[in-house]
């Protein structure tokens, strides 16, 4: 039931928004990775 949902959703959104949410989803990572990295090299110091 969900997965139909989802399926629907993926269907009738468009490719570019698709694409622009993947995006923010990668950066959102990379910076909250990068944050984790500093605190940890902060703390080693």
């Amino acid at each position: 039931m969900i997965t139909h949902l989802i399926t629907e959703v993926i269907t009738h959104l468009n490719t570019e928004v698709i694409t622009h949410l993947i995006t923010e989803v990668v950066h959102l990572y990379k910076r909250q990775d990068a944050f984790e990295y500093k605190s940890a090299f902060l703390v080693k110091k």
